[in-house]
């Protein structure tokens, strides 16, 4: 959140009489201020998040006023928290944590009884510059007997080291209520550089699977990534698969409207969407990167064709083809590349190969992440980088054709979000 939203939210606290203080007492804190406040239309230009229904505010000053903390909450209707910022201040030091809360349904630590998910993401600063990031995703799942909850936590701890080099730890543990030191578990620890390149420094675990199967995951350190995130590091992976330098190119993250991704060969730029899934944005990836490696094709194509004429070796004959699809841009592919005529672009020689090339990444994606759901069933694929709405829509076409099939239905149609 903004430094000016806090600055206003303050300032509409004081106006509307919301502040209470305290004298100190003798161990020399003092309640400051304690108040919630609706979100009204006062609050244009401060950036709220999404369904944010009221504001809590919790001023505490300790020291006799040398040090002091705000925790700033906001709710929900149902008056959970949405998001959290507290600031800690001393004469030497800054602290700013944001937290972030998103859960499916109310979940308990204490009842731990029915189902629910928790995702919290937190983000801590010391005087400005960034320390540490972690994630917390929680899944309470019942058995079949529906009686004994299996909890499935997964954390990501990732602390900035000099240079933009982070420390990063991954586990992901799952047990029966009441069993947590038998815990099923899978710890991963790594190195992650400025640029996104991600080193796996050490992988253990108690599953059934050994630990170096899940070490030849390309993705595996990159599980609980956020999307931008999650982008410039399957990017080193990808880029080694289609032979590419990544130094090579210019890499850019945007929303984008009318595609996923592309590829300018003038300035070696690839441009990827963020709103996708993780299996998309591999396949998109992997889709513009293909693309560069048919840039590289025309090149090598141009070179092939002087050495057959003088009786020498020309090479790989597919790769040559494509490279000189790629050099001529012929007029079916300019316009196509313009968004004129689909049909063509979908037809191209090229957009075959790069579609190729995506479905093959994004299957290999699909197949490591189903390899660590195995091993623990109870869990949400949101732990391993997957998505819940394909799941659940697979689930949901899974049933319509198990009833038609028996004939109970007959033909059927369903809007999906």
């Amino acid at each position: 959140m903004k430094i000016g939203s806090i600055k206003r939210l303050a300032q509409l606290f004081v106006q509307n009489n919301k502040v209470l203080s305290n004298g100190f007492n003798k161990a020399g804190n003092r309640l400051v201020v304690k108040t919630n406040m609706p979100v009204t239309s006062k609050m244009r230009g401060i950036d709220c998040p999404a369904g944010t229904r009221s504001i809590d505010l919790v001023k505490v000053e300790k020291n006799f006023g040398k040090n002091s903390s705000n925790i700033i909450s906001f709710k929900d209707r149902d008056g959970k928290v949405i998001q959290r910022i507290r600031t800690d201040k001393n004469p030497d030091i800054t602290v700013e944590t944001q937290s972030s809360y998103f859960s499916d349904t109310y979940y308990s630590s204490k009842l731990q009884t029915r189902p629910g998910f928790s995702d919290i993401i937190r983000t801590k600063r010391v005087n400005g510059e960034l320390q540490s990031q972690s994630r917390d995703m929680i899944t309470v799942s019942a058995l079949p007997d529906n009686r004994t909850p299996v909890i499935t936590h997964s954390k990501l701890l990732s602390n900035e080291y000099y240079h933009g080099v982070r420390g990063e730890t991954q586990t992901i543990k799952s047990w029966l209520k009441g069993h947590k030191n038998k815990a099923k578990y899978l710890e991963t620890t790594g190195l992650r550089q400025g640029d996104g390149k991600v080193q796996l420094a050490g992988i253990k675990g108690n599953t059934d699977a050994p630990a170096d199967f899940f070490a030849s995951d390309p993705y595996i350190m990159t599980r609980m990534y956020p999307e931008k995130d999650f982008v410039e590091s399957v990017r080193h992976p990808l880029a080694n698969m289609n032979e590419v330098s990544v130094n090579s190119l210019k890499f850019k993250l945007k929303k984008l409207k009318t595609c996923s991704g592309y590829y300018r060969p003038a300035t070696s730029t690839i441009c990827i969407g963020v709103d996708n899934t993780k299996q998309e944005l591999v396949n998109t990836v992997g889709h513009e990167l293909r693309h560069k490696r048919q840039d590289n094709m025309s090149k090598t194509a141009v070179a092939n064709f002087f050495k057959r004429i003088f009786g020498g070796h020309n090479g790989n004959t597919n790769e040559n083809v494509l490279g000189f699809h790629f050099l001529k841009g012929n007029l079916l592919e300019i316009l196509s590349l313009n968004g004129r005529i689909k049909k063509f672009y979908y037809a191209s020689p090229l957009e075959k190969d790069a579609f190729k090339a995506g479905d093959r990444f994004e299957m290999q994606y699909t197949r490591f992440m189903n390899a660590l759901h195995n091993e623990f069933p109870f869990a949400r694929f949101d732990h391993f980088g997957g998505n819940v709405k394909k799941q659940k829509n697979d689930i949901l076409f899974d049933i319509i054709e198990k009833a038609r099939s028996e004939g109970r239905i007959v033909e059927t149609s369903i809007a999906l979000n």
